[in-house]
């Protein structure tokens, strides 16, 4: 693998050098902080539901019947599945348990239509 050069941290003002492109041990650790508490803030039931042997079960029975995403199916590509998705979003009055409303995608699928439905910001190349 070849060397890179040394990049600043992503952090404004912060000129701390940094092997891997990102941010530096200290702005990391920030981060990480940042993020945890935004997510506790949240504090939904749903939130807590993905991390149940319930939902475990669940979404390994979704991918054992259909371990293709099926929007690269529908285009003609052959990718594998690796999340499992409410097609009707919990927050907009879709069923959680509902096996109806679950759909395998890749995570590039996943992120178009959870873009698409206005939960994501940043924008999605592939």
């Amino acid at each position: 693998m070849p060397w890179s050069a040394p990049t600043v941290c992503c952090r404004a003002g912060c000129r701390e050098l940094v092997k891997v492109p990102g941010y530096c041990d200290a702005h990391r650790a920030e981060n990480y902080r940042e993020y945890n508490a935004k997510r506790a803030g949240r504090n939904l039931q749903t939130d807590r539901w993905y991390h149940t042997a319930r939902w475990q079960r669940l979404r390994k029975s979704v991918l054992d019947a259909e371990p293709l995403c099926r929007m690269c199916t529908a285009a003609g590509r052959v990718t594998l599945a690796v999340l499992v998705d409410h097609i009707k979003p919990v927050k907009f009055e879709g069923e959680f348990w509902d096996r109806g409303n679950l759909q395998p995608l890749c995570n590039h699928c996943h992120e178009i239509k959870s873009q698409a439905e206005g939960s994501r910001s940043r924008p999605v190349a592939r």
